[in-house]
């Protein structure tokens, strides 16, 4: 996972301004101690882009910080994978 973390991206992320207040909100939330956090956004406004903006704040926290990506298909696991690797 380090060598995402230290690749250079293929695509240059840049958050709109409700994804950065999603990221800055989930942050907020989990600092304070709540664990269930969601992002609940319409088609094509950029949960993928959301989620990868969050999981690069996260393993930036430390090396001790992992992620995990869950989804219950398989054709879902490898489209937001290869999102990853063009964000991250």
């Amino acid at each position: 996972m380090q060598s995402l973390l230290t690749a250079e991206p293929r695509v240059i992320l840049q958050a709109r301004d409700y994804q950065a207040k999603d990221v800055n909100e989930s942050f907020r939330l989990w600092d304070t101690g709540v664990g269930g956090v969601l992002t609940r956004l319409a088609t094509g406004l950029g949960k993928t882009a959301c989620a990868c903006l969050k999981i690069r704040q996260w393993l930036q926290r430390g090396p001790d910080y992992r992620a995990m990506i869950v989804s219950y298909e398989k054709q879902l696991v490898w489209q937001f994978a290869d999102e990853v690797r063009d964000f991250l």
